[in-house]
């Protein structure tokens, strides 16, 4: 059983002389106005309690949010940050086919240049 507040060790005669004291400070025709009173006002915490739980879930989830956001950018950096090191090596290949495709024509010119050189040597 929960107990609240003060009330967890209360016995019988105590709740009789706390409700005389009630009805004897505030009157018989005024504790139903109090009791229809502290009835909203337990309301009114009641849903203020869930509303600052909805808002601290709400933000909660809008961290998680910007987390997830927060691991794709570092996720895309770190891609872009691969970028060049994959360009560079593409770039790398490209020259030595180009050089090696170079190689080959100065060569071809050359042995055209020896070809005809030699008729006129001789």
């Amino acid at each position: 059983m929960t107990n609240i507040l003060f009330i967890n060790n209360v016995g019988g005669l105590e709740v009789i002389v706390i409700l005389l004291f009630v009805l004897m400070f505030f009157g018989s025709k005024s504790i139903p106005g109090l009791a229809r009173t502290l009835g909203k006002g337990m309301r009114e915490i009641q849903h203020a309690s869930d509303e600052i739980k909805r808002e601290i879930r709400s933000t909660s989830d809008n961290i998680k949010q910007d987390l997830q956001l927060g691991d794709q950018v570092n996720q895309i950096v770190q891609d872009i940050e691969k970028q060049p090191g994959k360009l560079l090596d593409q770039i790398e290949v490209e020259v030595q086919q180009t050089k090696q495709s170079l190689e080959q024509h100065i060569q071809v010119n050359q042995s055209k240049s020896e070809e005809t050189d030699k008729p006129e040597q001789t």
